[in-house]
């Protein structure tokens, strides 16, 4: 008699925190102490680190990525400790959430070294496919008999956002689950399926930024894993025109329309670039604009710059401080912290996505992340909000796979 296979603790582990990143921001509704997961998950990899003695092979790529993020915190805290208009517990939070994201993607590498993602696709795939199945099926039952209340009309018709707290929470976690469904593809028309679904469920959000991520990973997905051609230039130039072309209109009414210097997206970005201008080249240093801690001690420059009495920025309703993520950038970090940020991100990109592109599951997965990360950047906090965790424990995911030397392992998969 054949001895029953025994699953291992990480795959527990695993499942738990597969869930806990699907459903956080729908558990918030039930108890704001949820909403804390994903830092508490990126603060892990500081025990990680110090118990387990795991060893990541380095390169010149990963040496300048986390050179670049930590040029980019140096540069904000001189100018921290030459104006000091933010007290140092919120200097430190916002340090924290510049790094989040980083962090996020080594405790995934720290916390599942060992496990064999490949022995268990299929019993994780039954647990992707079966949450896409619930939210599917509750998107199609609020369409006929309106359980969950929508929010917000575009188009006409009101943004889906089932059992989360806010439509673009819907909108980025079914995303991000049509990126594990791609991670896991396999070539079936059930993949395709699901995919669909979980894009379809993105759309029923109506938000810009989601149906320009959708469009683009379309026609890239549909290029590279259907057609099986090489993702040119060409390509991709497409699909940003295509992804520009749908988000022009929210584009050009927060950045270019009469109103935008009304609007606290267009305010946030136009007063960045003057904070950068005047505390040239550097900015004001973190905390201080554009980021959640400056609202939770309200920051002395949204006075200076006379963003105290606008709508969504006052200190009675500063819901909208943090509803960017550029203007943070800028204006902290100046013109010297943005070129380091970009110097950053472009080696995350190298680290991360370039270094599979000859895996065409998991280049597309990571490269579809990438991309709805740097399409929300224009109008949420992006690599700061709670979402860019679970993109980084994807991120995880396909590094230690990648490290496992896939052709060596299910070519089916991960080289379809």
């Amino acid at each position: 008699m054949t001895a029953k296979l025994k699953i291992p603790r990480d795959y527990f582990i695993f499942v738990f925190c597969l869930y806990m990143f699907v459903f956080e921001m729908a558990l918030v509704t039930l108890w704001n102490g949820f909403g804390y997961w994903d830092e508490f998950y990126a603060a892990l990899v500081i025990p990680l680190l110090i118990l387990r003695h795991v060893p990541v092979k380095t390169n010149k790529n990963m040496f300048c990525m986390w050179l670049f993020l930590i040029l980019f915190i140096l540069t904000a805290l001189i100018s921290n400790i030459f104006y000091r208009y933010q007290k140092v517990l919120y200097v430190a939070e916002d340090a924290f959430f510049n790094v989040k994201f980083i962090f996020s993607i080594y405790t995934t590498i720290f916390l599942f070294k060992e496990f064999n993602f490949l022995k268990y696709k299929n019993k994780i795939k039954k647990h992707v496919y079966f949450i896409i199945s619930v939210l599917f099926i509750l998107l199609v039952v609020n369409k006929i008999l309106h359980v969950f209340p929508t929010v917000d009309p575009r188009f006409g018709m009101g943004s889906e956002k089932l059992i989360f707290s806010h439509p673009t929470y819907l909108a980025s976690t079914s995303f991000i689950l049509a990126l594990l469904v791609t991670f896991l593809y396999e070539g079936k028309r059930i993949d395709l399926v699901y995919l669909i679904m979980t894009l379809l469920l993105s759309a029923s959000t109506y938000r810009s930024k989601a149906l320009a991520a959708v469009a683009i990973y379309v026609v890239l997905f549909s290029w590279q894993m259907i057609f099986k051609q090489r993702l040119g230039i060409f390509i991709k130039v497409l699909g940003c025109i295509l992804a520009v072309g749908i988000g022009w209109s929210q584009l050009y009414f927060y950045f270019f329309g009469d109103q935008s210097d009304e609007m606290s997206r267009g305010v946030l970005m136009s007063t960045g670039w003057k904070i950068a201008k005047d505390y040239f080249p550097l900015g004001t240093g973190l905390g201080t604009f554009a980021s959640a801690p400056s609202q939770y001690n309200y920051s002395p420059v949204y006075y200076s710059y006379h963003l105290s009495t606008i709508w969504g920025l006052s200190p009675e309703n500063a819901v909208y401080i943090s509803d960017s993520f550029w203007p943070m950038i800028i204006g902290e970090g100046g013109y010297l912290g943005l070129v380091w940020y970009i110097l950053y991100l472009i080696m995350v990109y190298r680290v991360f996505i370039g270094s599979v592109r000859k895996t065409p599951c998991l280049y597309m997965a990571g490269l579809g992340a990438f991309i709805y990360l740097l399409i929300s950047s224009f109008g949420e906090s992006a690599f700061v909000n709670p979402y860019a965790m679970f993109m980084g424990f994807l991120f995880g995911m396909i590094w230690l796979v990648k490290e496992k030397n896939v052709s060596n392992l299910d070519d089916h998969i991960f080289n379809t």
